[in-house]
């Protein structure tokens, strides 16, 4: 979690922080912590946002791990953070994004639920650590006619306490393009 700071004494705030600024988050790891997705390498891009989970309050958003969408990084690993801890969801995939986001309200998910991929695949099964981290490797081979490949992601994941038909939620998604 981030920590939210407050005045801890008669003084206020901490220095260099005044008490006229209000309160701040205090917790600076929070990239370490899987809170905050980014800084994205050349030829990522996020799209939208996810739903809102009635587990945690959260949107699960796209990360990326080791590197960047290069020929040859066979370590790339795409996912979400900010998910429910330990619940499963799938990775799907797609070679386009949507004209227009689909709004899966229409399918029993809730109402700030979107598909942004044209025609989604499942391309794995993955269950969230205990952080609510879920990673999905999708390695680059070693080939020229990967570049300029565009591959859209976006995950669906189990919210075991949504009170909609479908307990599901969706996280933003993300693009890459072979470089």
């Amino acid at each position: 979690t981030m920590h939210y700071a407050t005045p801890s004494s008669g003084s206020g705030y901490p220095p260099p922080f005044e008490q006229l600024l209000g309160p701040y988050f205090g917790h600076f790891a929070a990239l370490g912590d899987h809170l905050l997705p980014g800084p994205f390498k050349t030829g990522l891009d996020p799209v939208g946002d996810g739903c809102i989970s009635a587990t945690t309050g959260t949107q699960p958003v796209m990360e990326v791990w080791n590197g960047g969408p290069q020929i040859g990084n066979l370590a790339l690993e795409i996912g979400t953070i900010r998910g429910i801890p330990f619940a499963p969801g799938f990775a799907m995939g797609d070679f386009s994004l949507a004209p227009s986001p689909l709004n899966l309200s229409l399918y029993g998910m809730g109402a700030t639920c979107f598909s942004y991929l044209l025609a989604p695949t499942t391309i794995g099964f993955q269950l969230a650590d205990s952080n609510g981290v879920m990673r999905q490797p999708i390695p680059i081979p070693l080939d020229a006619g990967y570049i300029g490949v565009q591959l859209a992601f976006q995950f669906l994941l189990y919210d075991p306490s949504a009170t909609t038909p479908l307990t599901y939620i969706t996280s933003a998604g993300h693009v890459l393009f072979g470089t």
